[in-house]
């Protein structure tokens, strides 16, 4: 079907106030590249049965503890068949079921998001891939935000400082498993404003202890620390955080 110039004349120029509406909207964070550590303290079986030794002294069950570090949650995942077939789903390929040597992980603290990336063009979001599997991300407790800045009147170029809760969780769909609430920091520096956009700069130091984990099925407690920082360029509205959120 046709349609007249008159038509296609306002259809365009309603196109384009919503998107020049919706450009004003558009929100670019930094994605802040993690540094992940924190130990794993578990139990070696979870029926708590005491023994007795020949002194007749009545022992409990041992803990184990053990560290681990971004390296070490990928080798979780690539271990894991779940997460080899949300790979393969992803990318519609057998050979492309693991992490590739390399990757880090990224955190997208606007979306919750961990992604685990490479410089090669490597990209799976742990909590949001086709296969629906949530294996981990990072969240920000917005309802206990507080922060402080400062911000030059002429270029509004400033810098930020905010405490959150946080909270991190990671799962490999074979034993293995991380919750953490604890509390967060964010440094920004934003530079002056050039067309309504400015240069911003975030570092983040995360930490807290254990709410619930496992390690091969059994009960664990886990402590993590994670910091990064990372730069993009952002629209001058988003910027003081604590205000736009």
């Amino acid at each position: 079907m046709k349609i007249t110039k008159i038509l296609l004349s306002a259809a365009v120029a309603g196109a384009m106030a919503f998107a020049a509406s919706k450009a004003s909207a558009v929100t670019v964070f930094p994605l802040v590249k993690l540094n992940i550590s924190g130990t794993v303290t578990y139990t070696t079986t979870n029926t708590y049965v005491s023994t007795t030794n020949s002194s007749g002294n009545i022992k409990g069950v041992t803990y184990k503890t053990v560290g681990f570090n971004n390296d070490e949650l990928i080798k979780l995942l690539n271990a894991s068949p779940t997460f080899a077939a949300a790979l393969t789903n992803q990318f519609h390929s057998v050979t492309s079921n693991s992490v590739p040597k390399g990757s880090y992980i990224v955190w997208n603290f606007d979306t919750d998001g961990l992604i685990i990336t490479n410089k090669n063009g490597f990209s799976f979001t742990l909590d949001s891939n086709l296969s629906g599997d949530d294996f981990g991300y990072c969240e920000l407790d917005y309802d206990y935000q507080i922060g402080t800045f400062t911000k030059n009147g002429t270029t509004s170029a400033g810098s930020e400082k905010d405490y959150t809760g946080i909270y991190f969780y990671f799962y490999d769909y074979n034993g293995n498993e991380i919750e953490v609430y604890g509390a967060g920091t964010l440094n920004w520096t934003y530079g002056a404003m050039t067309a309504g956009v400015q240069k911003t700069t975030v570092s983040a130091s995360l930490g807290g202890p254990g709410y619930y984990s496992e390690v091969n099925f059994n009960t664990a407690v886990a402590t993590v620390h994670a910091s990064g920082s990372g730069t993009a360029s952002d629209p001058i509205a988003q910027n003081p955080f604590v205000i736009w959120y």
